[in-house]
């Protein structure tokens, strides 16, 4: 199963409340951190699932300094609502000249 995936997979897992399957794939997504294909993005969908804010938080800091190219998603992607009222998240839109 591809990185992406299995971290998509994991934030459907979130919210179905299989909190265990959740952390199982957020486990492989974070050990992909390490390797050639960093999925920083990916791990924030699913902190952000897990209701674990601050740590999103952190993974779109990481995919905003990697230039992640998922990251053009940030302001429009539904799985990241619980976020936008953040400070930094909107901080982050405003690095991205987003906002």
């Amino acid at each position: 199963m591809s990185r992406q995936r299995t971290a998509l997979l994991a934030v459907a897992y979130a919210k179905e409340g299989q909190k265990k399957r959740a952390g199982d794939g957020l486990r492989k997504t974070l050990s992909s951190l390490t390797e050639d294909s960093p999925l920083p993005y990916e791990a924030a969908l699913i902190y952000t699932a897990l209701d674990d804010h601050e740590r999103a938080l952190d993974m779109l800091k990481i995919a905003f300094e990697e230039r992640e190219s998922e990251l053009i998603f940030v302001n429009v992607d539904p799985l990241l609502i619980p976020l936008r009222s953040e400070q930094r998240f909107r901080k982050l839109l405003t690095q991205m000249n987003l906002r």
